[in-house]
């Protein structure tokens, strides 16, 4: 989600590298739709701070991330690019990886 808004707020990639905490607050994610809903809390040109709330289809809260950080550059925009490029619908961790 929040790479969406990055991409959307800078027209840059981002990449995550902090989460302070994960709570599941059902035994196991719902089979059907789940939204994900972000809350930018603070946000820069190089990196952004937020919690998202997983929320099933009847309104309920599934999950939670608290201080999802991540940094915000446009020189991961290519990395970005390559990698839909290479998995394309499916995901192959050995060639999109170089495995």
């Amino acid at each position: 989600m929040m790479i969406l808004w990055a991409s959307d707020q800078y027209q840059a990639a981002s990449l995550h590298c902090y989460v302070g905490a994960y709570r599941q607050y059902q035994r196991a994610f719902p089979k059907g739709d789940v939204r994900s809903l972000a809350h930018v809390k603070q946000s820069s040109q190089k990196r952004a701070v937020g919690d998202i709330d997983f929320v099933d289809g009847g309104g309920r809260l599934v999950a939670g991330m608290d201080d999802y950080a991540c940094v915000i550059d446009a020189s991961l925009n290519e990395l970005s690019r390559d990698r839909m490029s290479c998995c394309g619908r499916t995901w192959d961790s050995e060639r999109c990886l170089g495995l």
